[in-house]
């Protein structure tokens, strides 16, 4: 959910090269500040819900490394993870989402990627 005002709009372009390349948006809002990378959940500058956690916190979303992450949402039918953006605006051309799984079971199968301006009206961007 991205909500940007007018007059506060910045344009900043991530160019992808490979997974945790350090060129994302979420890693460069957790750079913000030139403090070295804190993960912009714990600063709260983005949020992240799920529709149900079964394992880990929806921090690990927004980690940009694997250490020791495990972070999944339970086995249901329409299950979500969403990412408010709060004040930061996106225009996605591109998109990278990594994670690991020890099970097959575990690995995605099927998602979207949607956005929303409002967090009630949601346009699908990408599906998978």
């Amino acid at each position: 959910v991205a909500r940007v005002p007018a007059e506060t709009y910045f344009y900043t372009q991530h160019t992808f090269t490979a997974p945790q390349d350090k060129r994302g948006m979420l890693y460069s809002i957790g750079c913000e500040g030139n403090n070295g990378w804190k993960n912009p959940v714990s600063t709260k500058k983005i949020t992240v819900t799920a529709s149900a956690v079964f394992r880990g916190s929806v921090s690990m979303v927004a980690d940009h490394t694997f250490v020791s992450q495990v972070f999944y949402t339970e086995n249901k039918p329409l299950s979500w993870v969403q990412i408010d953006l709060k004040e930061y605006g996106a225009n996605v051309n591109y998109y990278s989402m990594s994670h690991r799984a020890g099970f097959d079971g575990y690995y995605l199968r099927t998602w979207e990627l949607q956005g929303s301006l409002d967090g009630q009206s949601w346009v699908v961007l990408r599906e998978h």
